[in-house]
């Protein structure tokens, strides 16, 4: 990524918005990236942001057109140095955004504003004129059940401007943040059997799909002001990995120009850097979310807790966060034929003052954690299922569990079962066989050798 690249956030929700804040302000303060755009398919999401760069243009705010857009970061002091990493921003964090710094209780809220924020799909991929200049980066921050629809939309993008990808030059990277359990080669294959046949060669030179193991902030948008993210916050260490393999380190390199936690995924000292890796690291969100928030339902709808201080106090939750979580390690061995990070590794890795000699215990100790409620219904105000349950069980869990021997994971079986009971109970709608399944990945009856060249190289089998 350099200074003529383009990224574009597509999906500004929680982490979205956090996203595009980062991107606009090192665009800004350190020149790159160029360009820098969002979308989000509602325009309950992108007007309030535009309407927030028209009024600071009127106060003689700069770098401002009807496309562009304005948002805010919001965090504690000392945080800031999570957020604003001294490998970007060196000692001027600040540099260059001075008017838009506001102090809060306790905090400070800054913002900046993008090139372009928008609700309509081809102006986020080609341009405000649609000049066809298609971004470098695409960070992909939506719910797992986007991953394909999107990757589809790509294909078919392509298919009715075959020039589009024939005249970008360099790569186009899809960066799915986070990917869930194999994300990324979700929407690879999505992407190519959606592709005319006479795109594929040249898309097997320029589309890169990525994807991280998890968010990069613990972050949550104000309920009172739409443009306003606040960052709880950020974590250390985000890994992530392309397919094929081979663009690993490339895609890494450019997203750390904007935010160092994202680095390339590296076993076997450094011969592994697949998207295995990646998908072990997002299957902590078995015990984390969907075993806590299965288990502590019936005291979470009781009173109000803190979700990583109050629930892990338990002892039973304690005790069952460490067999599930032998049981994730076990599976993932079953399928992959590899030593996953253990959960206590892996919160470590991202939040490094996590102490404590158990997956419980750490998380109780945890500074990125405090102050973050547990839900107070397994619903949201549409009646809708909470992410925990409906992203993390159809898109995580379920298809690790289809993809091994049963034997090897009961417990975790037993938990996807009660989640899956529980929302047909609540929704009327299932959570089993929903999203990602073996058969759907193309894991299904394949060794492990198989899977492992799948996932390296990125060639579809021809049944697939």
């Amino acid at each position: 990524m350099n200074e003529e690249s383009t990224i574009l956030i597509y999906g500004l929700g929680n982490e979205g918005l956090a996203w595009l804040g980062l991107a606009s302000i090192a665009s800004r303060v350190i020149g790159y990236p160029g360009e820098v755009r969002g979308y989000n398919r509602s325009s309950m999401k992108v007007e309030p942001l535009k309407a927030a760069a028209a009024r600071h243009a009127k106060i003689g705010g700069n770098t401002y057109d009807e496309s562009s857009g304005l948002c805010y970061i919001e965090f504690q002091q000392e945080r800031g140095d999570e957020i604003f990493r001294q490998e970007v921003f060196g000692n001027g964090r600040y540099k260059g955004v001075e008017e838009l710094i506001q102090a809060t209780d306790g905090g400070v809220k800054v913002g900046c504003t993008s090139h372009i924020v928008t609700d309509d799909f081809e102006t986020a991929m080609l341009g405000k004129d649609k000049t066809h200049r298609l971004p470098d980066y695409v960070v992909v921050c939506t719910v797992a059940n986007a991953h394909a629809p999107f990757a589809k939309m790509q294909a078919d993008l392509f298919n009715s401007n075959p020039n589009l990808l024939k005249n970008h030059e360099g790569k186009i990277n899809y960066v799915l943040s986070p990917g869930r359990f194999l994300g990324a080669w979700e929407a690879h294959l999505a992407f190519y059997a959606s592709l005319d046949d006479s795109l594929q060669d040249i898309a097997k030179e320029k589309i890169v799909w990525a994807e991280s193991g998890t968010s990069p902030y613990a972050s949550r948008i104000s309920t009172s002001d739409p443009t306003k993210v606040t960052v709880v916050g950020g974590k250390a260490w985000n890994p992530i990995a392309a397919i094929p393999e081979s663009e690993t380190h490339n895609v890494a390199t450019g997203i750390r120009k904007i935010n160092p936690i994202y680095v390339e995924v590296k076993r076997d000292k450094g011969r592994e850097m697949d998207v295995r890796y990646t998908s072990q690291t997002s299957t902590i969100a078995i015990p984390f979310h969907v075993l806590m928030t299965t288990m502590g339902a019936p005291l979470m709808y009781h009173k109000q807790l803190d979700y990583y201080a109050d629930l892990p106090a338990i002892p039973l939750i304690a005790a069952a966060l460490e067999v599930v979580d032998k049981e994730r390690v076990e599976a993932l061995k079953s399928l992959f034929g590899t030593n996953a990070w253990s959960g206590l590794e892996i919160m470590k890795r991202m939040y490094p003052l996590a102490e404590g000699d158990d997956i419980a215990l750490a998380m109780i100790n945890n500074p990125a954690y405090q102050g973050i409620s547990a839900p107070r219904s397994l619903t949201d105000l549409g009646g809708k299922l909470i992410r925990y349950l409906s992203e993390d069980g159809p898109f995580t869990t379920d298809p690790l569990v289809d993809a091994v021997d049963k034997d090897i994971v009961p417990f975790i079986t037993s938990i996807l079962g009660t989640a899956h009971n529980t929302s047909i109970m609540l929704t009327g709608k299932p959570l089993i066989g929903t999203g990602r399944t073996a058969e759907s990945l193309g894991l299904e009856g394949r060794t492990q050798d198989e899977i492992k060249s799948m996932l390296k190289t990125g060639i579809i089998p021809e049944e697939l």
